[in-house]
């Protein structure tokens, strides 16, 4: 029997390599679509045989800083993960059936997922004369979940959280968690990715961790690593009584860690 207490997703968006939405996400996934490639605009460099080929998001220069009340010269020092992250956040409350004003000073919590940015490092590293503090800002981790709370106007419990592969299941976790516990009544659960410099895929492949083909092999005998690939997408979490459509219910959550291996701290 259905409980009007049960934790369900109301609200879906995902933008991520040559998919603008879920739908063409999934209609890419049917055709068996290759989203992954190189894009010179992107990274165009040889560096030290890190591939090229990453499923790159297209137009992140582009964000209307004034729709979201954001200052120009705010925008112009925001992490692009923070820009996209406005727009990404917006649709998925559309999506479940919402006006996204409606959500204006309601309990609603935000946990975001996000592992690494090089864009602070890019921010943050400009000369002196270019410093205007606003980077400072628009690139930390904490205003990644903050900052939209700002905007949207949450009073809920809002958190960053970073666990490297597993960041974005984590967030689920966490939102669930808070919405059963009380803590709030919904919640918008984010995870995202971009790359934007070699050196952390550099950082990375000398772990073994990428493939050079940019070609990931699941479960075969010839895999060899995985490929970068840039997505970012926002689930809203409510209770089933409060949803005005449903797209899955969440039945439980839990976390542990598998403490010692023998195989090394990134061995899953």
């Amino acid at each position: 029997m259905e409980n009007p207490d049960d934790v369900v997703i109301t609200g879906i968006f995902i933008r991520c390599a040559m998919s603008e939405n879920v739908e063409e996400f999934k209609n890419n996934l049917m055709d068996g679509i290759n989203m992954v490639h190189e894009n010179p605009e992107r990274c165009d460099e040889d560096y030290f045989g890190v591939p090229k080929a990453h499923g790159f998001i297209k137009n992140i220069k582009k964000f209307d800083a004034t729709f979201f009340g954001v200052h120009p010269k705010q925008a112009e020092g925001m992490d692009p993960h923070l820009r996209i992250l406005h727009e990404v956040a917006y649709e998925s409350l559309i999506d479940a059936g919402m006006n996204p004003a409606e959500i204006k000073n309601t309990n609603t919590g935000v946990s975001m997922g996000t592992m690494n940015s090089d864009a602070r490092e890019a921010w943050t590293s400009l000369d002196i004369d270019e410093v205007d503090g606003y980077s400072l800002i628009g690139t930390h981790r904490a205003f990644l979940a903050n900052r939209l709370s700002f905007t949207f106007d949450l009073r809920g419990p809002t958190f960053g959280i970073d666990a490297a592969c597993c960041t974005s299941g984590m967030a689920v976790y966490q939102g669930y968690n808070h919405i059963k516990n009380g803590q709030c009544t919904a919640a918008l659960v984010r995870g995202v990715s971009l790359v934007y410099r070699p050196k952390i895929a550099y950082q990375i492949s000398k772990l073994g961790l990428l493939c050079k083909d940019s070609k990931c092999k699941v479960f075969d005998e010839a895999a060899d690593g995985y490929v970068r690939f840039e997505a970012i997408m926002c689930f809203l979490l409510q209770k089933r009584k409060d949803a005005r459509r449903i797209c899955a219910t969440l039945v439980h959550s839990k976390t542990n860690n598998d403490g010692y291996k023998e195989q090394g701290v990134t061995y899953p």
